[in-house]
């Protein structure tokens, strides 16, 4: 299993045991009819669904569709190693500013939800690049 993946993966399961854990947390205040706060519901679906499942399926991705030969150009593991950073900036600035935002509106945390959004988007942009020669194929 190449090392991306595997980085990917673990991550990818780090995301999965915060999001059950702030699932939980917010399940038990529901039930004990305990003021939600409302601004963690946003973190608990970005850390879920980017943090676990798209993670996962971009880890699997890379493993499942492998290069074909080193020398060629359609490897570019520069490419998605930057896929896997700016991902995980991404989802941690958005885990630290939205519910500090939230909380305190302060007119430059809304800039840092911008690049948050930006720096995820960009990530799903260069997976595809990434795999787009992976599954496209050799004689093309």
């Amino acid at each position: 299993m190449p090392l991306l993946t595997r980085y990917f993966l673990k991550t990818a399961i780090l995301y999965f045991v915060a999001s059950s854990c702030l699932g939980g947390y917010l399940l038990i205040a529901v039930g004990l009819q305990r003021s939600v706060p409302l601004v963690l519901q946003p973190v608990y679906w970005h850390m879920l669904l980017v943090g676990w499942l798209m993670q996962l399926i971009f880890g699997v991705a890379y493993w499942m569709f492998p290069p074909f030969a080193k020398g060629q150009p359609h490897r570019r593991p520069a490419l998605a190693w930057l896929t896997y950073a700016a991902l995980n900036v991404g989802l941690l600035l958005r885990v630290i500013v939205e519910p500090w935002h939230g909380v305190r509106p302060q007119p430059g945390l809304g800039w840092l939800l911008v690049g948050s959004a930006v720096l995820q988007v960009a990530a799903g942009w260069m997976f595809v690049i990434t795999i787009w020669s992976r599954v496209r194929g050799r004689g093309r």
